[in-house]
């Protein structure tokens, strides 16, 4: 769905008639609804990528304003993210990012694109002050936590609004002094995972938590290194890894990492569906 303001129909080289044109020569079902001052579009495909073809055509053919404000990357964090669509839900503009190429695009009329750029602007100063923390879980602790709705508790009892579990990864957002709150009370229940040295053999630990391997072990095709499938899919469902050629990220011994690409196969394995 395209919400925003839609040019007057009829006009000699219209690029809503443009758009609307070739929506129709991809096979796509167009549907305008007009109620009060919001316009609504809706696309009909038997194909995603058609739709989502037919969706930037319509898009592309509104008015728009590029989010530049230095910064901006962080929108693309979680708590980014949840500040987009809170700004999409207060401003009444339509907010399309992407995030393989970092681009912000706000749509709707000109008071409504205004608002959302300043609220985007305050939205981007305050993730700038957030602090960020990663605590690596046992598999009991994650165990309870999916179990328990355990993000929920341990966002109430440090007052975090930013808790996300990434495989056995626990990642937080917010201000140091709850963050640092989170890290003691994780620790006081035992739920952090030892790290175990590095003088172990490489191929003997898993290449992003550094401990010993998990039941489930998942090995990249393109240069056989090994990791906990748990790991590699947490890491994954980041959007900071969602640019592509996407790589190996085993260290190495000269403090880099593989950089081997990923096979397509193990990218259909590993990726949330909606990142391919």
């Amino acid at each position: 769905t395209v919400v925003g303001d839609v040019p007057a129909q009829g006009a000699e080289d219209d690029p809503w008639e443009q758009a609307m044109e070739q929506c129709q020569r991809l096979g796509a079902k167009v549907v305008v609804t007009c109620k009060g001052d919001m316009t609504t579009v809706r696309i009909e495909h038997e194909r995603v990528e058609m739709v989502e073809a037919c969706r930037l055509q319509l898009a592309y053919a509104t008015a728009f304003d590029v989010f530049t404000e230095d910064g901006k990357d962080l929108l693309f964090l979680p708590p980014g993210a949840r500040q987009m669509q809170e700004a999409q839900r207060a401003t009444r503009a339509y907010i399309h990012w992407d995030k393989a190429s970092r681009t912000v695009r706000i749509f709707g009329k000109e008071c409504e694109r205004q608002n959302a750029i300043a609220f985007l602007s305050q939205a981007v100063k305050d993730l700038a002050r957030l602090h960020h923390g990663d605590f690596a879980l046992q598999n009991k602790a994650v165990k309870a936590i999916r179990q328990n709705n355990g993000l929920d508790e341990l966002s109430q009892l440090t007052g975090l609004a930013d808790v996300r579990l990434w495989g056995n990864t626990l990642s937080a957002w917010g201000d140091a002094e709850k963050v640092q709150a989170l890290q003691k009370l994780v620790e006081e229940r035992g739920w952090v995972r030892k790290v175990q040295p590095m003088r172990r053999a490489a191929n003997e630990l898993c290449g992003l938590c550094m401990c010993e391997f998990d039941e489930s072990v998942f090995q990249l095709q393109a240069c056989g290194h090994r990791f906990c499938t748990a790991c590699l899919k947490g890491a994954f469902a980041n959007p900071d890894y969602s640019s592509f050629p996407v790589c190996c990220p085993q260290p190495t011994d000269g403090g880099g990492m593989c950089k081997q690409a990923f096979a397509w196969r193990d990218m259909v394995a590993l990726f949330p569906p909606d990142s391919l």
